[in-house]
Formats: C-alpha cells, sequence, structure tokens
C-alpha cells in the first residue's frame, strides 16, 4: 500500500519483554530451535542430549527461536576432545556473530587465561579462573545475563562477572538468540538445558513492520512505502517515512538490505515534529569507493568501507548521546562523531528513500535512553 502524505499520531507502540516468564526445557524439542548453515545431521537431540555431528555443509549453528535480553540459564556440556565451539548469547539473525557474545566451551587443553580457553567471552575477556573439567567428562555451567552484568559459573566456579557496559562490550546486542557452534569436529553434547526468562531492562520499542505501517507517516515525497510479514520496503524515487516516537538520546538497531550497490537511502534520527528538517543522517549506498558508503554519518564522518556487503542483510546500529554519535555494521564499529552531530533537539526516526530500486527493512527497534 501507499500512504497518503500526512501527519499523525497514533501513539501505537509495542514494548519488548515486559515480565518475567516460566521455566523453558530448550531441550525437550527441535521445535525450540532453528539451524543456520550446516545440514540436517548437524545437530542431533536424542532423549534429551543435544549432539554437535560432524556433517555436510559445516560450519553450522542452531539457535533459539526465541530471542531474549536477560536470563537464567543452566546446562551440562561434555567435550570428547578439543573442538571450537561455544555458546552463542544475544546472537544475530543474518550469521554475523561478533555482533552479539560468546561463551568458549572448548578452548584448547594447552590454553588458559586467553579470550580463547574455556569459559572466555571470545575475542573480549579470558576467564576468571580455569574451571573445565578433563575431556569426556561432564560440566555444569550456569548462566545469569541481567544487563549490564553478565555472570558465568562452570563446575561451581565463577568464570566471568562482567560489567558489559564497563567492559566496553555495551555496543553488542542486548536481544538476541542462543546457540551452538558447530564447526565439525564432533566433540560436542549437552544435556539439561533450562532457561528462565527475566524482565528485560532495554524497554525497546518494536517499530512496526506491518501492512498498516503503524506508528509511521509518509513525511514527504513520492517513494513507494510498502509493509508486512515484518518487513518495511521502500522503492522507486525520493521520500521519507517517519515514526511517531520522539526522543533525544536513543539506541537503534535493524536490519537492512538493497537490490543494488547504488540504490540510495537513509537512516535519518532526530528529525523535528514540526517536519521543519530532515534531521541528521546514516547513510544507506553500498558502494565501498563512495565517499560516504553505508553506516556513515552523512557530511560528518566516513564509514569503513570494509564492512559493507551489498545485497546481504546487514545488522545496523546508532547509538547517540548528545553529540557523540556512534554507527556499527553486524557489531563493528563503522563510524564515530564526537562533536560534530549540531542537532540535539528531540525528534524521531526515519527512513530515506533517495533512488531507483529498494531498500528493505525489518526489525527495527529503539530504545530511547533521555533521562527521565
Amino acid at each position: 500500500m501507499t500512504l497518503p502524505v500526512v501527519l499523525t499520531v497514533v501513539a501505537a507502540f509495542t514494548t519488548l519483554g515486559a515480565a518475567a516468564e516460566a521455566p523453558v526445557n530448550l531441550l525437550e524439542s527441535l521445535e525450540h530451535w532453528t539451524r543456520s548453515g550446516g545440514s540436517e545431521g548437524s545437530f542431533v537431540l536424542d532423549a534429551g542430549t543435544l549432539s554437535l555431528k560432524k556433517a555436510d555443509g559445516v560450519p553450522g549453528e542452531l539457535l533459539t527461536t526465541a530471542d531474549f535480553e536477560n536470563f537464567d540459564l543452566s546446562f551440562e556440556f561434555n567435550v570428547a576432545s578439543w573442538t571450537a565451539t561455544g555458546l552463542y548469547l544475544h546472537a544475530p539473525r543474518n550469521r554475523q556473530y561478533r555482533a552479539g557474545l560468546e561463551l568458549e566451551l572448548s578452548g584448547h587443553p594447552t590454553e588458559h587465561d586467553t579470550p580463547y580457553s574455556t569459559g572466555a567471552l571470545f575475542r573480549h575477556i579470558a576467564p576468571l579462573v580455569n574451571a573445565r573439567n578433563k575431556p569426556g567428562e561432564w560440566n555444569t555451567c550456569q548462566v545469569r545475563l541481567d544487563w549490564p552484568r553478565l555472570q558465568v559459573t562452570m563446575n561451581g566456579q565463577t568464570v566471568q562477572d562482567v560489567d558489559l557496559e564497563a567492559a566496553g562490550l555495551g555496543h553488542t546486542l542486548r536481544r538476541g538468540a542462543l546457540g551452538f557452534q558447530n564447526s565439525g569436529q564432533d566433540a560436542l553434547q549437552v544435556r539439561n538445558m533450562t532457561l528462565t526468562p527475566l524482565p528485560d531492562s532495554e524497554h525497546g520499542i518494536v517499530l512496526a513492520a506491518d501492512e498498516a505501517l503503524t506508528g509511521w507517516t509518509v513525511a514527504d515525497g513520492a517513494a513507494t512505502w510498502t509493509g508486512g510479514q515484518g518487513v518495511i520496503r521502500a522503492a522507486d524515487g525520493n521520500g521519507h517515512l517517519v515514526h511517531e516516537a520522539v526522543c533525544t538520546d536513543f539506541d537503534f538497531r535493524c536490519y537492512l538490505r538493497s537490490s543494488a550497490a547504488t540504490t540510495n537511502g537513509g537512516i535519518h534520527f532526530r528529525w523535528p515534529v514540526d517536519n521543519s528538517h530532515a534531521g541528521q543522517e546514516v547513510q544507506i549506498y553500498d558502494v565501498p569507493a563512495a565517499v560516504m558508503p553505508t553506516g556513515s554519518i552523512y557530511g560528518i564522518a566516513r564509514c569503513d568501507d570494509a564492512l559493507v556487503r551489498p545485497g546481504e542483510w546487514m545488522l545496523v546500529q546508532i547509538i547517540a548521546r548528545g553529540t557523540h554519535v556512534i554507527t556499527y555494521i553486524d557489531g563493528r564499529k563503522a563510524a564515530e562523531s564526537f562533536y560534530n552531530v549540531t542537532i540535539r533537539n528531540a525528534g524521531r526516526m526515519g527512513l530515506q528513500m533517495h533512488s531507483e530500486g529498494w531498500i528493505e527493512f525489518k526489525d527495527l527497534v529503539l530504545a530511547p535512553k533521555d533521562a527521565q
């Protein structure tokens, strides 16, 4: 459908995860899981024990069908020999797992006290102690994530107790899937896996992508805007679609992809309620050699173009605190400006279409951070 050019406020917000839920036995059925990559034989569930198998199509991942922010998780795992595997926390849905976190479950036996040994936050933080049992023996593991605090115990010993924001990991996804990495060594088993969701604390607002485009209005232009099946699609020409939620400081994330590298658009923020200007823009333009490729803070800070993946779903995050704005693509810093973003008034999020072709957006979440 094409929306009329009007500005209305309908106050239709959906806020993520308001309350705690009942515990879930994640290994009662594979219905709790979805596979990315690998093949049908990569993950086998038998009598409550999940086995990661050497199979066609490795590497692969098994992710929960549901996303979580805060939770208590307990499970047992057995690594028969050295392998490369871990538990994904807050995993994204486009296989760019660096955007979330990974708890290492099988570092090399000779490797201790590194960000790659058992109990580490992979790439980031070494375990506090070496708590793993010998290969072939079962290990217990408890993970409590109540943002920003992440606590992990293995075999009764604390291996992680970290404030993620203070540790410089505040940009990692606040909400995502849990999952296991299968790199093909046929060495990991998991059992007795129970998860208790805890109340969310991000208070993220889901920006609707339904057929009615609830909460959105066309601000200007002749571009076509359609919604449905969780995707907003912009096409054919210039124009802006603006959401009714208003804030100054915020965290924003979405997945996006475009029909061609030269398709042009953007994500606007702090778009004023009176529609008097377009606020600031994060560029969408997947040409690596462009002056301002996708992820750039337009006219202010250029993105590292090595991060751009034309035609693929990319996770784009915008973190704005006053004049300090950072963008990320798939969990890697894309662009940053400390002082040159001068428009600081409260405003809205907007989507821009600025060429022929199409751009699609999904899983749009806005978390206002203005002082209450």
